[in-house]
């Protein structure tokens, strides 16, 4: 286990968006196998489309994470209240210190 593997411990299910027609939005068989830091606060960020969004969480994963898009669905651990909140915005990160590695991060509305 490597050192930045340490922060990764909640289980997470992430339902990744997969695009939507007439009958809505279609979404891919639920991934159960990612391991998550979770942070819970609110703040002001810009989404996919341009908007400003109140978030509710902060999700962040290993870099080599495959790709979950905006308006994917992710399960949070009952520790966090077992909620299914939406992907709004998902982007690489890095904090930009030698010591922190880089991550994957979602944030959550």
């Amino acid at each position: 286990m490597s050192m930045i593997d340490r922060f990764f411990v909640w289980p997470i299910i992430v339902e990744r968006h997969l695009g939507g027609n007439a009958r809505g939005k279609s979404f891919a068989v639920p991934d159960t196998s990612l391991k998550a830091k979770v942070t819970i606060g609110r703040e002001l960020i810009t989404d996919a489309d341009g908007r400003e969004v109140v978030t509710t969480a902060r999700i962040s994963l290993p870099v080599g994470t495959p790709r979950i898009p905006a308006e994917s669905l992710v399960t949070l651990p009952d520790r966090f209240g077992g909620s299914k909140v939406r992907v709004v915005a998902e982007a690489v990160r890095d904090s930009g210190r030698p010591a922190l590695p880089k991550f994957y991060r979602l944030d959550l509305s």
